[in-house]
């Protein structure tokens, strides 16, 4: 920072002067409208001032200010924009554009990262965030969206990746590539990183049409009547609509039309922890449903593509809460499941079940067929939940009766599989599970 000038008076401004200044300007230089400006002493210049007074001072961009400092003509027209600034004449701002880069932009809502998306965050059918790929000839993405305050007041629009105000704003600043709206003092309501590389929403709080919508550093909270979904991170491939709330669901990723949701009763409560999601989860009810470090393939997906597999539901390690119980169902028990003998030909004879090593999935090549293939899985995990008992009395009853050697360790080996990776906890949840699906179709109650 510069030295003080004859008076004594430092460079530094007080934070309440520089929000004075910016909120007459309509945050946009006096001049031009520019969103990233400066503070200007006009008469007396800063060599002679004594204080800095708001009154005899203005917010001016860097190449507007360097004009009139270098131009002593110029000093006069300070004045006539100081009374009549370009944000306010217009009602907006200048547009301050923005250049992400098609190639290796990371774009991000809080903790959620998002490859070759569109709609980002949706509310009542109304996109307030997208991104969409270069046009002919372009190289940079082609950000869209609308940012709110709390009461409902649009406070920042972004069109064509240029981004303009609110001049009604209480106060907004630019400093770096982040961009920072207060609705009063200390309430902050958007942050905003600009990049490159990246574009970040750090921070947005709105409640938008009935919508409740928080994003902070470490969470993304939507509620919509008593239904609330709450997200750590995660990650959207290739998916058409991402984060979507209405007063009816909320909806992450590209979920089949239909039946298919989760429906929560009061105050149930469903957790999906490091879950591979094909297509989508549409929410129902008066619960909540918390997601940490899921993966969600849209549509566009080309994992999804390479699997061959239609949109639905995945489960990899899911906490189904209600009624005072609590199940986990925990990797482990998936692959456990996958490498069981208990498997006969369900995956050949019904195409809609996938089993793999990372996601139990009801898939919709064939939706008729997912209640009977529930009631089979249901049967077997019946079955291993018998197993689990009998298998040490069988191999106690191998050991009295001298059963040969190599037999005795298969039956072992088999018990002891059974007793570390398929816990009860967890054989109850998949039979739970199972048994929603086998009553209605493609819709899981938690209760």
């Amino acid at each position: 920072m510069s030295a003080p000038n004859k008076h004594g008076l430092s460079r530094h401004i007080d934070e309440a002067v520089k929000r004075q200044l910016r909120q007459e300007a309509g945050f946009g230089c006096i001049k031009c409208g520019h969103i990233r400006g400066q503070y200007e002493h006009i008469d007396p210049e800063f060599s002679d001032a004594k204080s800095h007074d708001p009154m005899k001072m203005a917010f001016l961009c860097g190449r507007c200010h360097g004009e009139v400092t270098a131009r002593a003509g110029l000093k006069a027209r300070v004045w006539e924009w100081k009374r009549n600034p370009y944000s306010r004449q217009r009602r907006e701002t200048k547009p301050f554009e923005i250049e992400p880069d098609a190639v290796g932009c990371l774009v991000q809502l809080g903790l959620l990262e998002f490859r070759d998306c569109s709609a980002l965050l949706t509310v009542n059918g109304e996109c307030l965030l997208s991104v969409a790929a270069p046009g002919p000839g372009e190289s940079m993405l082609r950000i869209g969206g609308r940012f709110f305050d709390d009461s409902g007041k649009p406070v920042l629009v972004i069109e064509n990746s240029a981004i303009q105000l609110n001049v009604e704003n209480w106060d907004v600043t630019l400093e770096g590539e982040h961009l920072r709206i207060w609705s009063a003092l200390r309430k902050p309501v958007l942050d905003l990183e600009l990049g490159p590389p990246a574009l970040r929403v750090h921070l947005l709080r709105t409640v938008y049409q009935g919508v409740d919508v928080k994003i902070a550093p470490d969470i993304v909270q939507l509620g919509a009547n008593q239904l609330r979904v709450a997200s750590g991170s995660g990650l959207f491939i290739g998916c058409v609509s991402c984060v979507s709330g209405s007063s009816e669901a909320i909806i992450l990723g590209d979920p089949p039309g239909g039946r298919d949701k989760v429906v929560l009763k009061e105050n149930a409560q469903a957790e999906f922890i490091r879950s591979t999601i094909m297509g989508g989860l549409r929410a129902v009810g008066h619960g909540e449903i918390k997601f940490d470090s899921c993966t969600f393939h849209g549509s566009r997906s080309l994992e999804a593509k390479r699997m061959r597999l239609s949109p639905g539901w995945a489960f990899d390690a899911v906490t189904v809460a209600g009624g005072g119980k609590t199940a986990r169902i925990r990797r482990s028990s998936v692959q456990a499941l996958w490498s069981s003998s208990s498997w006969p030909g369900v995956l050949e004879r019904h195409p809609s079940l996938f089993i793999t090593t990372h996601v139990l999935m009801f898939g919709h090549a064939f939706p008729s067929e997912v209640p009977q293939v529930a009631v089979e899985l249901r049967d077997i995990l019946l079955e291993i939940k018998r197993l689990r008992v009998e298998l040490p009395k069988i191999v106690d009853a191998a050991e009295r009766e001298g059963v040969d050697a190599r037999e005795r360790a298969t039956l072992r080996a088999t018990a002891t599989t059974f007793e570390a990776l398929l816990h009860d906890d967890d054989v109850a949840a998949l039979i739970y599970v199972a048994e929603q699906a086998a009553h209605a179709g493609t819709e899981l109650t938690i209760t």
